[in-house]
């Protein structure tokens, strides 16, 4: 299929909500030539290979920082103060 009558990437990303990030993490198995036939089956460019390959790296950078933090102390839960009940002045008239 020619490529001139495909509609640009961004301008399909900002219309239908698509977002190539949460794509990319939705699956492990997602490479750039099923994001190519998916987007050209729907009739929309594909980004190039290097956008692809940018977003990728950035999820995988962030996904190897979230494995080194260590974990916090653990924060204790508020603790939950009793309202005092007012007394009904007529009743103890």
């Amino acid at each position: 299929m020619k490529t001139d009558y495909l509609i640009n990437f961004k301008l399909f990303c900002n219309r239908r909500g698509f977002n190539l990030e949460q794509w990319i993490r939705s699956s492990a198995e997602n490479s750039y030539e099923k994001l190519s036939e998916m987007l050209i089956s729907l009739k929309v460019c594909p980004p190039s290979e290097d956008e692809y390959n940018v977003i990728k790296n950035k999820i995988e950078a962030e996904s190897v920082k979230e494995e080194v933090v260590e974990p916090k102390k653990p924060v204790k839960p508020a603790v939950k103060s009793s309202r005092r009940k007012k007394k009904n002045e007529k009743d103890s008239v």
